[in-house]
């Protein structure tokens, strides 16, 4: 029996991959700010929206300087990142990655570059406060990289002045009005979620043959499809995703707990609720711990946890 998260037997076409499910990814609404035209002064809203014109100038300008083999490796890093981001905002709704009270909700063009959040997870659990996790979907797996991302994601618990926030936030889940919450998230437990190259790539090839089929569908492709719909709401991979939440959340816990009882309280909160659908999908028999496959990133951000715990 082929593993789940075995890579289909096909020549990989990195370009072609990236190239599909950005196209697919522009289909996903991001909030803009210029609906919120009745939650902030328009004033505000401008100044925001000159603050991202002006940022993504400077980083145009600095990526300029960069010499070919460097504009190379930045413009693929962008791309396996926003390609990662798009997978996940998909199939946490559509594959119930993170279980089947989980919604997601892609933010804003502001809120990625300026608060560092590519997408809010929100939990349905009508008997709580609203719980929800800021994702910073990454592929990157250099220790020093996830170093510097876990311990800033640690000082905006610690710094009530720097608590993560998105500004620009429309919920996918209804309130006890029947409506959609519209305005800003604020004291948003932030957390980073990615795997390997190769884990990555597996990923991306399975995900792009599937919008690609769907596309142009037809009838002799139906089996393909639903067995690559499968792959991807039975992948292994969402064990590496839920146990990265689960050791970052398990970490701000302890860190915080002799530091701000609400926030660990909160941490806990969210992590009752990782563990819940991890074993849920585990009695499924969605994944087991043995095929969960290995991966560089979850392995490094368990080394960078373990050394914060200390």
């Amino acid at each position: 029996m082929r593993n789940r998260f075995e890579s289909f037997e096909a020549e990989y076409d990195k370009e072609k991959n990236y190239k599909t499910i950005l196209e697919y990814g522009e289909n996903i609404e991001a909030p803009d700010p210029k609906d919120f035209k009745g939650i902030y002064p328009p004033g505000e809203i401008g100044k925001d929206l000159n603050y991202l014109r002006l940022t993504k100038k400077r980083i145009e300008e600095d990526n300029s300087q960069l010499d070919t083999i460097e504009k190379g490796i930045q413009e693929d890093n962008r791309k396996r990142s926003e390609c990662l981001e798009i997978i996940l905002t998909d199939q946490v709704y559509d594959g119930d990655w993170f279980g089947g009270e989980a919604m997601t909700s892609k933010t804003s063009e502001y809120d990625d570059i300026r608060n560092g959040v590519d997408m809010v997870v929100e939990f349905d659990k009508e008997e709580t406060e609203r719980m929800a996790l800021a994702i910073d979907a990454s592929t990157a797996s250099n220790i020093r990289v996830i170093e510097d991302k876990i311990k800033n994601n640690l000082e905006k618990l610690r710094n009530k002045e720097h608590l993560q926030e998105v500004k620009y936030f429309k919920s996918q889940i209804r309130d006890d009005k029947g409506e959609y919450y519209q305005g800003g998230l604020t004291d948003l437990v932030p957390v980073v979620v990615g795997a390997d190259k190769d884990n990555v790539d597996n990923l991306f090839e399975v995900f792009a043959e599937l919008k690609s089929l769907e596309k142009n569908p037809n009838k002799s492709a139906k089996e393909r499809r639903m067995e690559l719909r499968r792959n991807l709401s039975e992948n292994p991979i969402q064990g590496v995703f839920l146990g990265e939440i689960k050791t970052q959340l398990e970490t701000y816990k302890k860190v915080m707990r002799s530091e701000d009882e609400k926030i660990s309280e909160k941490c806990d909160s969210l992590l009752e609720i990782i563990n819940e659908v991890t074993k849920e999908k585990t009695e499924e028999g969605v994944y087991s711990e043995e095929e969960t496959p290995n991966d560089q990133t979850f392995n490094n951000i368990k080394e960078v946890c373990r050394e914060l715990e200390l």
